[in-house]
């Protein structure tokens, strides 16, 4: 049914609605002629960090407590690795990432706290130029890239409690009282995204992947993904960055307050 079409019928019966000028197309036309341009409104406080460290929990701390941020990786319901779509069903497409992205800045440049000619900080997690099958545009990316950029590292032991709960849905304290049982449809996903990891990884590496994971020994296993895959892919990443902070801290409450004093220093 035409666009015109729906627009009459859900007027016919009492649902307000509004008809995009010139269609879908037009406002797709509209998204990026200004995109770039309220882009230049913003400058990007980048969080780098190895795989596990709870960069989209402390952004989601930081949105909750009044901060800017915005979340790709929300916005492309992926997390930006091999195993980044495990349990997150569909990912989004690229004009609903591209989409969601922008009405996000959108509300950040119009939020009143701001003054009109105030470049505004705002905390975002710094990716490659694609996360799953979303490729950032590059005027997303260029911005960010001319951001400032952050690197903050946790103990393993934090990071593999993080990815037991992002992966696995294990809680600190089920963990350590050793008493979960993960859901079949989590793991039949999980499985099915480790082969992902086979153009990347020798056959000894695979082999033992898929061994602990038979043998139910997810938190060795997110070990040994961290030391043999995701640690040395990280360090690749970021020799093309130039990092005005490097933090070392033990929790994620740390993470957190080191973010906010960094973002009021900036």
């Amino acid at each position: 049914m035409r666009s015109f079409s729906v627009h009459n019928l859900f007027n016919s019966i009492g649902i307000k609605n509004y008809k995009l000028d010139k269609g879908y197309k037009g406002y797709r036309k509209f998204l990026r002629d200004k995109f770039p341009e309220i882009l230049q409104k913003i400058n990007f406080v980048v969080i780098h960090g190895k795989t596990g460290i709870g960069k989209t929990k402390v952004l989601n701390m930081l949105k909750n407590e009044g901060y800017p941020v915005i979340d790709l990786e929300s916005a492309a319901n992926h997390r930006s690795s091999f195993l980044g779509g495990v349990n997150l069903g569909e990912q989004n497409s690229q004009k609903q990432f591209e989409s969601t992205v922008f009405h996000k800045v959108i509300e950040i440049v119009g939020n009143k706290r701001f003054s009109e000619n105030e470049k505004i900080n705002v905390f975002i997690e710094g990716e490659s130029k694609r996360i799953g099958k979303i490729i950032i545009p590059e005027y997303i990316f260029s911005a960010m890239n001319h951001g400032i950029h952050i690197c903050v590292d946790l103990p393993i032991d934090v990071r593999v409690k993080n990815l037991m709960e992002d992966y696995f849905k294990i809680d600190e304290d089920s963990l350590k009282r050793k008493d979960y049982e993960v859901r079949k449809n989590i793991l039949d996903d999980f499985e099915n995204n480790m082969f992902f990891l086979q153009k990347y990884s020798s056959k000894n590496d695979m082999q033992r992947y898929f061994s602990l994971f038979k043998e139910k020994n997810y938190e060795e296993l997110a070990v040994s993904l961290i030391e043999n895959y995701y640690d040395s892919k990280y360090i690749n990443s970021m020799k093309k960055h130039e990092f005005k902070f490097n933090l070392e801290v033990s929790t994620i409450d740390e993470f957190l307050n080191e973010m906010k004093k960094i973002y009021d220093y900036v």
